[in-house]
């Protein structure tokens, strides 16, 4: 999930998800205090993948963590 943090200027992008009817999704300007960052995800069979692709304003620090949910 998205767990921001507008008064630390952070995002943590935690265990990232699509469901199987999607592969792909952008998400532009997501705004974090003064900040705005443009995400993407992509998923890969069961794996999906988070990239930024900008961030604006106020800098923005974004940590990407994965393997914190148990895998069935």
């Amino acid at each position: 999930g998205l767990r921001p943090s507008a008064d630390r200027g952070d995002l943590a992008i935690v265990d990232p998800s699509l469901p199987p009817f999607l592969n792909r999704i952008r998400i532009d300007n997501l705004r974090i205090g003064s900040s705005r960052v443009s995400l993407e995800f992509e998923r890969e069979d069961e794996r999906t993948y988070c990239n930024v692709a900008a961030i604006h304003g106020d800098p923005l620090k974004v940590s990407i963590v994965f393997g914190t949910q148990p895998r069935s």
